[in-house]
Parts: C-alpha cells; structure tokens; sequence
C-alpha cells in the first residue's frame, strides 16, 4: 500500500461550485483558463494560450511555484486552447486531410500532459481536473435503445485518458425532483448541491481503491 495525494477530476453544469471546491484543496494552485476563480482568494494564473498554460505546468513540476496541489479549471477550455495550437484554425476532423489524424495528434499532445501532471503527482502533490459538462446520447449494446446521460464536455478520447488516470472522478449537480403527474416533463430542485462518487446510467463517476466512499456527499 502506498500512501498518495488524489488524483480527482470534478465535472458539473457551470456554477454548481466546481472551482469553489477545488480551491478548498490544500494550498492551491490553480491554471484558470476560465477566469472563474477571481471572486477566491488563491493563487492563481489566467493562461492567455496554450503554450502559456503548458509553461506554468512546468514551473509547478521544477517548484517554481510554491504549492500542494495543482489545479487546471477547465479541461474544457484549456482543450480548446491546445486544438487551437496544434490545428491553427483548421478543424480537429479536417486537420491533415482527416481520417482520425487530428485526434491522433491531440491525444498525442494530452498524453504529454499527463506524464507530466503524473510527474508533479509522484512528487507529492495532489491533482484536481475541473471540466464542464454536455448532454449525449448513449447507445447501450445491451439494451433496445439508448438513453442520454451526462458526459464530460471534451472529445470522447480526452475523456476517457482523463478518467481512466483519476483516482476519483466526481459528478456535481443540483438535487432535483420530479412534479406530480399534473406536471409532466417539469421538476423543482431542492437547492441542495450534490457530489456523486459512484456510476450509474445518467453519468460516469468513481471512487478508487474504497468501498467506504458515501455515494453521493452534500
């Protein structure tokens, strides 16, 4: 057994609390390619670029900057900073006459950061990923017919390196309950914000190595 800092990737609707709760990590730092974090009292830089964003990423690997756990708020934009490096104004399906190539190449740069961010990790150090989140419709092979289900607004192969490293992937949302049968296709939230910790049909979720982990915390 080896005792480790978490590796936690947060996705929710925006302002559900993501960037508040990852700015309550110890001593963080956060890359705020959102700009959403300015109302906390954090350390912080707003990368203009994705060469900026990737060069304080390795100012926090050499302690350049002084911190207990790194931050990146959000993989959604800072994805759409690093397309717009590698691709120019091309689309990611077009670059290099298409074929899979652009996100070959993506996945390529994603794994770079990764190793990195695994680098940081190793040195003591926790991680903690916010991401926004989409609407998609997912075929299920063992049923009939799909459902839709929340899903993490990057491209499906960015999604699934991001979740697959994390230690804990955490789903955030609103408590929400359905109105009576005069009211069809309507609901009411109770205002109670909720961390969901395990997967089920509407979204992915997971708690590594514990099965002592509540499922869902306030």
């Amino acid at each position: 057994r080896q005792e480790r800092k978490p590796r936690v990737l947060t996705y929710g609707p925006s302002a559900i609390g993501k960037t508040t709760f990852a700015a309550g990590a110890p001593n963080p730092f956060i890359i705020d390619a959102d700009k959403g974090s300015h109302k906390l009292d954090v350390q912080r830089v707003v990368p203009e670029n994705w060469d900026e964003a990737r060069a304080w990423m390795t100012a926090v690997e050499k302690d350049e900057v002084k911190c207990d756990t790194l931050v990146l708020d959000s993989v959604t934009e800072l994805e759409a900073m690093s397309y717009a490096a590698l691709f120019g104004g091309e689309a990611i399906d077009s670059w290099n006459k298409g074929f899979g190539r652009g996100d070959t190449r993506a996945i390529q740069e994603w794994r770079e950061v990764l190793a990195q961010l695994e680098r940081i990790w190793m040195k003591g150090k926790a991680i903690v990923v916010v991401a926004h989140t989409v609407v998609k419709r997912f075929e299920d092979p063992l049923l009939p017919s799909g459902y839709d289900r929340f899903e993490i607004a990057a491209r499906k192969q960015l999604a699934q390196l991001l979740t697959q490293w994390m230690d804990y992937v955490l789903f955030c949302r609103e408590d929400v309950t359905p109105l009576g049968k005069d009211a069809k296709n309507k609901a009411v939230t109770t205002g109670v914000r909720y961390v969901h910790t395990r997967r089920c049909p509407s979204y992915d979720a997971k708690a590594r190595g514990t099965t002592q982990f509540p499922d869902r915390i306030p």
